[in-house]
C-alpha cells in the first residue's frame, strides 16, 4: 500500500527473534513505505509510555487501564536440554529436578520469570546459575551437555527437530502462556500496525504442537 510511517516493534522474549525474517518479509512486502524497528523492551508500560516503541510483543503484560492487549496465541513453555541427558528419558520435568542441575538463563536471576514465578515459590534453586546473555550462545551449551534451560517452544523447535536439543514439559500439566501484543489505548493505531499484529499471530499458530510422549 501507500501508507507511510514508522513502526518501532519491542520484544520480551529474545528468542521471539525467530519469527522475524518471515513477518518482516510479508510486512514489507506490503508496507514498502514504512520503516519498521525491532528492539528489546524491559518494561512494557514505562517503554510504550517514554514512546520507545509503539508495540510491544510481550508475554504476560501487567493489567493496566491505559494499554489495549491483543491475544496473538497460547505457547508452551518447555525444559530444553541435551538428547543423551539422564532427564531426557522422560515423559516430563517436575520442579524437583531443577534442584540438581545446572540452569542455563539468559536473563539474571531477578529478571528471569520462570524461576521468579515458579521455581522460587516452590523453594527451588537450581545447582548452579549460569546466565548467558546470547539466545545462541545458550542453546549451544545446552546442545553441549551443560546444563538445561527454558524456551518457548515455538522459539526453539527448529533445534528441537534437527535433533540437536530434546524439549519436555514441565510438570503433568505443561506451563502454558499466552502471547499478546500490547499497545496504548490513546495512541494512534495506524492500518499497519494492525497488519503487523496479524502476521505476527499467525507466524505463531501456524506452529504445530510438539508431541511429548515417549516410545
Amino acid at each position: 500500500t501507500g501508507e507511510t510511517g514508522e513502526l518501532k516493534v519491542g520484544t520480551q522474549c529474545i528468542f521471539c527473534y525467530r519469527w522475524l525474517p518471515e513477518v518482516l518479509g510479508q510486512f514489507q512486502e506490503k508496507f514498502v513505505n514504512v520503516d519498521l524497528e525491532i528492539g528489546n523492551c524491559v518494561d512494557v508500560f514505562h517503554d510504550l509510555e517514554n514512546a520507545d516503541f509503539h508495540l510491544v510483543i510481550s508475554v504476560a503484560p501487567e493489567p493496566l487501564d491505559r494499554v489495549v492487549k491483543v491475544p496473538l496465541f497460547r505457547d508452551e513453555l518447555v525444559a530444553i536440554l541435551h538428547p543423551d541427558h539422564a532427564l531426557a528419558r522422560k515423559n516430563y520435568i517436575e520442579l524437583t529436578d531443577f534442584k540438581d542441575e545446572k540452569f542455563i538463563s539468559i536473563w539474571p536471576m531477578p529478571r528471569n520469570r520462570f524461576f521468579q514465578k515458579v521455581l522460587k515459590p516452590a523453594g527451588i534453586l537450581p545447582r548452579r546459575f549460569l546466565v548467558v546473555e546470547d539466545p545462541a550462545a545458550a542453546m549451544e551449551i545446552v546442545a553441549a551437555g551443560f546444563g538445561i534451560a527454558m524456551a518457548p517452544a515455538w522459539a526453539v523447535r527448529p533445534l528441537v527437530e534437527s535433533g540437536r536439543l530434546e524439549s519436555l514439559p514441565v510438570t503433568r500439566a505443561g506451563l502454558f502462556l499466552t502471547w499478546y501484543a500490547v499497545f496504548l489505548k490513546n495512541d494512534p493505531n495506524p492500518v499497519f500496525m494492525h497488519e503487523f499484529i496479524r502476521l505476527v499471530g499467525r507466524a505463531g499458530i501456524a506452529l504445530p504442537p510438539k508431541q511429548h510422549n515417549k516410545t
